[in-house]
């Protein structure tokens, strides 16, 4: 028995595969002469999605913290793939929007996830598939839950 007992872990698998996934979309985008990073997808995918949301709304919504979110979106805004306007009520607050540039690449980043999900899934079934996103979530909203409970008032991501 080690030293972390005879339960298998779950974090070497899923640490791999993100990396991999980040190395498949780098290449992809790479390959496409697309000028947006790995990194920055899931900013630029939640405003594909949430048109005019907030830097905090991707924040939360993408769960990174909201300095990571900044950079992300400064990056963006230097490629000209989003503009950030500000709110019509509370001038203060800056809606993120894309730009035509923005825009004009959305279907080539959407055909680089759907062959990269074709290639994970390769083998799976939909129940499989189903199966693995529930427990993955499960296991995702076990460690928000302590993390949030245990580290009140302290800075977390």
């Amino acid at each position: 028995m080690s030293e972390l007992g005879d339960m298998p872990r779950i974090s070497y698998p899923v640490s791999t595969l993100y990396r991999r996934m980040q190395r498949y979309l780098s290449r992809k985008l790479a390959e496409e002469g697309l000028p947006v990073e790995a990194g920055q997808l899931p900013a630029l995918l939640h405003t594909y999605w949430h048109p005019g949301i907030t830097q905090d709304g991707i924040a939360a919504g993408v769960g990174i913290d909201k300095g990571t979110a900044a950079r992300a979106l400064a990056r963006l805004e230097e490629l000209s793939l989003i503009c950030r306007v500000p709110d019509e009520v509370d001038k203060r607050v800056r809606r993120i929007h894309l730009t035509e540039q923005g825009l004009a690449i959305r279907q080539q980043v959407m055909d680089i996830y759907s062959q990269m999900y074709e290639i994970l899934y390769q083998g799976l079934s939909q129940q499989e598939i189903a199966q693995a996103a529930a427990l993955l979530g499960q296991l995702s909203e076990n460690m928000h839950r302590h993390l949030r409970d245990t580290c009140r008032g302290k800075r977390q991501p």
